[in-house]
């Protein structure tokens, strides 16, 4: 470790009861980055997915619309909600979720989609929140792959109600480990 890698790391070991001011600073300086209202610190990208799904309410007997091609973490969160997945089809070129299989999947019990921006390409994210909007629906979107990605001249993770990042060691930027980031501009959800 260089030396202020290591003198932060002995600051906060030293200092545990004092609180962690710098954490603070960086949801911060991430949510000026990205351009959004709230950023929440959480320990991993995974934990910001359940925490999204919380502040939307998912609930037993609430269907979540994912995309068929994904990381488990998506489905587990919904799961561990008591809420049922349900897989939609991907874009065979771009294995993403399109809004025409989106559509195909909502039900009398659809509360939510959660979209996946992958390897830095964003689902057409426009016509699946006008979806969702017409639904009444919320969207989550997992960026963990995608941080400073745009779509349509917007940074990926700025479009949906709720939005997670990881910094799990393979991401684009990484905390050494394991950590994670919600994004909103939604003061409701951010809160809770």
């Amino acid at each position: 470790f260089s030396y202020p890698e290591l003198k932060n790391a002995m600051e906060v070991l030293l200092n545990h009861n004092s609180g962690y001011p710098w954490v603070n600073e960086f949801e911060k300086k991430f949510a000026n980055r990205m351009g959004v209202s709230y950023a929440i610190a959480c320990n991993s990208g995974t934990s910001g997915l359940h925490a999204a799904l919380y502040a939307i309410g998912i609930g037993p007997g609430d269907e979540v619309i994912i995309p068929a091609l994904t990381v488990i973490m998506d489905a587990y969160s919904v799961i561990h909600h008591g809420g049922t997945p349900v897989f939609a089809d991907v874009d065979k070129s771009t294995h993403l979720i399109t809004p025409e299989e989106i559509e195909k999947k909502i039900t009398s019990k659809t509360k939510a989609i959660i979209t996946v921006a992958w390897d830095g390409i964003s689902c057409d994210m426009d016509p699946i929140m006008e979806i969702a909007q017409k639904n009444n629906l919320k969207v989550v979107d997992d960026c963990a792959r995608s941080m400073l990605s745009t779509y349509k001249g917007r940074l990926v993770g700025t479009t949906a109600d709720l939005s997670v990042f990881s910094f799990e060691s393979k991401k684009h930027l990484s905390a050494g480990g394991e950590g994670g980031m919600i994004v909103s501009n939604n003061e409701a959800l951010a809160t809770k």
